[in-house]
């Protein structure tokens, strides 16, 4: 903004102008085509030529009053202008000393830089012309080195003539010698003496590895790593040992050809030799098999030995990892002619082992081929399945002899640990980390952990039988992933299918015609122990899981056995002869199977059950406890038949007239009566019960039954009898007749030779026949009433109570009002500690009648108080002792 004194003799219109170019955004070409449009164009410039006369008069005044301070700055500009010359003077001389140095450095530079470019391309062609000179050289002796070879035939010679290739390639990866005449015309004989090497080591190879000889094998492999193709021809050399394998087998399992050896001939003698013939060539197979087996084994033990000398590398390790190839052979893999190089390609899927890569190969082939023998030759599936235990055992038997084989070192001596091919009786082991096991073994520092990395190879093939667990948790299954059940899968289901079929139709006929009232008979129950024990024997040298699957089979066929069993049986209470019958039957049936398995499960010393493994012995060991279990109810419902008939015969005890004249028979008919049971039931009831060929478990069950029934009748015999009162001399004498009736139907049930020492009621038998005949002094004073039961002692006590002198009824069963047959039901549901404390209480209740009833004499009240208070403590006696108080706790 101007100031005041800059507008002075300017009007407003020319100070508005003044002000309106003083500002920094004055558009002059705007400002004119405005002033020329309009009117006013004369005021317009007459107010600009004012404006520049005011503005020509303003500078005037300013540079007269600063003259002197112009001039001031006008010599500061001489000045300036002095040092500019000096300074452009000063550059000129400086350019004149770079000129001279340049002059003086740059040229022998250029002439030494030429220098070092022409002895560049003389050292190159040097060593193009030394490299050439090489090629031909060693061509030359490779040459003759193959020549030599072809003559003598030696694997080590073809090793030398390897080396000699892989420096030719060498001098190829270091030089580009491409374009060069003399050296492609040595390419073509190169790669011929490459081919003619390989054919000869492969030669050398299957020889050596036929005869097992590992210095063959090994100069052989050394020859193939040098050339860069061990994986190619160790994979060569396998799979033909692999594809004789698999032809022989299937030369073996050709009827047609089985027929041509043996000749035209008809009949069973046809079929026979033709099954021998078949049999015969199969072996003959698997021989060849445990060859190959052995032969691979040797091969791998070579290539685990062998290593790279500058790597310290085993070939082993080369051969499973593609990369470590590669790193072994750094240089080009083609020769100059060849446009470009290629890159390696690595294999998606890895070998664990040179083992695995045969037996994954050889499972494969028999599978296939032994399938295919199944489904188009009836003959050789009826042979094979029928007999298929055979099969079995020859492929077990070739796998054990390679264990045994490779165990005790063919070739190479090892540590038994590093075992390469496991026993058909191995168990599942854990396999190792396997990246973890091929980086350890691929470093220089690995070279002393050699049978480490081999054992843990040696374990990746520890499944020929079992499944194994696997690093990540999964655990294969131990039957259907064993190599034996691939093979034989088809062969093995069809067996198990006729061993069903064989154990299942005894069982289905036994009990056919049980609803026309036909029985199951001894002779169809030997049938089906027959047929389980012919299905275990065939067996019993094969593998843990086909001795398992039979084992099975047997179980679920007796489990068949004892549910037809339990469903046609009888065990009620009540049965009819016509249920015992069917019963005896039944028990005999369920009697010859445990015989029969017997054999196999107890009989330590037997000749077969020592070769059956434990899974499979547990398996019969539960359908034997199904057969016993089943035994036991049936045996257990004759026990409680029998003991409710005994209680019954034993009631009508109080039926008996005692006060018979004495020239009447002692033996009452009731004792008759049960003398006559007793024999018929262990002459008859019982004895149909015994098979034809027993054991000495079957005898003892059965006479079990007899002794707990005579434990029942003796038991109930003296229970009845200490309920009788008022017995006189003839009635006591009659009793003890019958007891003496009664040990000798006793002795019918429970002989005195079958026991070491006789049982307790014998003993309490014969108390009791004395106790008839004392009175309560001296039953006090003998203490005989402590031999005896004391529910059996309080009821004899109390019973003999009840006369003319105690005018309250002192019988038990009386006293409780009720009947003798709901009394014995009582006895029998109630513990021995329940009772005694009924007595108790029925023995509180004498005494208050006694005190409540009519006046008894001092004499007659003391003798009963007396004869109440020695019942009482026999009762409390019998509360007392420990097992009376064990039933009490529980």
């Amino acid at each position: 903004m101007a100031s005041q004194g800059e507008f002075m003799g300017l009007n407003e219109e020319q100070k508005s102008m003044l002000t309106a170019f003083s500002d920094m955004k004055f558009d002059d070409h705007e400002y004119l085509e405005q002033a020329l449009q309009g009117s006013k164009t004369p005021e317009v410039l007459e107010n600009l030529t004012a404006i520049i006369q005011t503005i020509s008069r303003r500078i005037h005044q300013h540079v007269g009053s600063h003259h002197q301070h112009l001039i001031k700055q006008a010599e500061h500009i001489k000045e300036v202008s002095k040092n500019l010359t000096n300074a452009k003077e000063r550059v000129v001389r400086v350019r004149a000393v770079y000129n001279r140095a340049k002059s003086r450095v740059l040229s022998p530079y250029q002439q030494l830089k030429t220098a070092v470019m022409q002895l560049g391309f003389i050292q190159k062609a040097s060593r193009i012309a030394v490299q050439t000179l090489r090629v031909v050289t060693k061509q030359k002796q490779l040459q003759a080195q193959v020549s030599l070879v072809e003559e003598k035939g030696s694997a080590r010679d073809a090793v030398k003539c390897a080396r000699l290739i892989k420096d030719i390639y060498q001098v190829f990866g270091e030089t580009d010698l491409s374009g060069i005449r003399l050296v492609e015309e040595q390419i073509a004989a190169i790669e011929t003496a490459k081919k003619r090497v390989k054919s000869q080591a492969s030669v050398r190879m299957r020889q050596g590895i036929g005869a097992l000889n590992q210095s063959e094998i090994a100069a052989s492999l050394q020859a193939f790593y040098l050339l860069g193709c061990l994986r190619e021809e160790v994979d060569k050399a396998v799979n033909s040992l692999i594809k004789n394998v698999v032809v022989r087998v299937r030369e073996s399992l050709d009827v047609s050809k089985i027929a041509e050896s043996k000749g035209k001939s008809s009949g069973s003698s046809a079929a026979g030799a033709l099954r021998s013939e078949l049999w015969r060539r199969l072996d003959q197979a698997l021989n060849n098999l445990f060859e190959a087996g052995v032969q691979v084994w040797n091969l791998q033990q070579v290539l685990l030995k062998k290593r790279d000398p500058s790597r310290f590398i085993p070939f082993l390790s080369v051969y499973l990892n593609p990369t470590l190839h590669a790193l072994a052979h750094p240089q080009k893999t083609k020769l100059p002619a060849d446009d470009k190089e290629e890159p390696i390609k690595t294999p998606p899927n890895k070998p664990e082992s040179l083992v695995r890569v045969f037996t994954t190969k050889i499972v494969q082939g028999l599978r296939e081929e032994l399938t295919a023998a199944y489904r188009s030759t009836s003959f050789v599936k009826t042979v094979l399945v029928g007999e298929f235990p055979r099969l079995h055992r020859m492929l077990r038997a070739v796998f054990n002899r390679l264990a045994q084989a490779t165990n005790s070192g063919i070739g190479v001596e090892l540590k038994r640990r590093n075992k390469l091919f496991p026993s058909a009786k191995s168990n599942g082991l854990h396999i190792p980390n396997k990246r973890k096991s091929l980086e350890a073994a691929s470093s220089p520092k690995a070279a002393g952990s050699v049978f480490e990395y081999e054992s843990e190879l040696e374990q990746l093939i520890q499944a020929w039988e079992h499944g194994v667990m696997l690093e990540d948790g999964h655990k294969s299954n131990t039957t259907h992933n064993s190599p034996l059940y691939q093979i034989t899968s088809v062969y093995e289901m069809a067996y198990l299918k006729l061993i069903i079929t064989r154990l299942q139709d005894p069982v289905k006929k036994m009990f056919s015609g049980v609803a026309n009232g036909r029985y199951p008979l001894e002779p169809e129950a030997q049938t089906f122990v027959t047929a389980f024990d012919d299905a275990l024997r065939g067996v019993r040298l094969s593998g843990t899981d086909l001795q398992t699957q039979i084992a099975n089979s047997v179980k679920q066929a007796v489990n068949l056995l004892v549910a037809q069993s339990e469903h046609h049986c009888d065990v009620k209470v009540t049965s009819t002869s016509q249920s015992n019958s069917k019963n005896q039957a039944i028990y005999k049936v369920l009697s010859i199977v445990d015989v029969g398995l017997e054999g196999w499960v107890d009989n330590a010393e037997g000749l077969y059950s020592s070769r059956c493994l434990k899974e499979a012995m547990d398996m019969l060991r539960q359908a034997r406890k199904a057969c016993d279990a089943l035994r036991a109810n049936i045996l257990q419902g004759v026990l409680k038949s029998a003991s409710i008939h005994v209680i019954n015969l034993l009631s009508q005890i109080h039926e008996e007239n005692f006060q018979r004249p004495q020239h009447h028979k002692t033996t009452s008919k009731y004792m008759r009566q049960i003398q006559r049971w007793c024999e018929h039931f262990v002459r008859h009831t019982m004895a149909a019960y015994r098979p034809s060929r027993p054991n000495t478990a079957v005898l003892l069950e059965v006479q079990k039954v007899c002794w707990k029934v005579a434990n029942v009748l003796a038991i109930g015999f003296m229970r009845n009898a200490s309920l009788i009162s008022g017995l006189r001399e003839d009635a006591k004498l009659a009793i003890a007749s019958d007891i003496a009736q009664l040990e000798s139907a006793l002795h019918l049930l429970a002989p005195k030779h079958h026991f070491a020492t006789p049982p307790r009621w014998y003993s309490e038998l014969r108390t009791f026949r004395q106790m008839l005949f004392l009175d309560h002094n001296a039953l006090s004073s003998k203490g005989l009433v402590h031999s005896v039961s004391p529910v059996i002692a309080a009821q004899f006590l109390l019973s003999r109570m009840s006369n003319r002198s105690v005018p309250i009824t002192c019988v038990p069963f009386k006293a409780l009002g009720t009947s003798i047959s709901k009394y014995n039901r009582w006895i029998e549901q109630q513990t021995e500690f329940k009772i005694l404390q009924k007595f108790q209480t029925l023995i509180q209740d004498i005494r208050k009648k006694l005190k409540s009833g009519r006046a008894l004499s001092a004499a007659s009240l003391a003798t009963a108080n007396a004869s109440l208070d020695f019942v009482d403590s026999i009762v409390k006696a019998g509360l007392s002792a420990p097992s009376v108080a064990a039933q009490s706790v529980s």
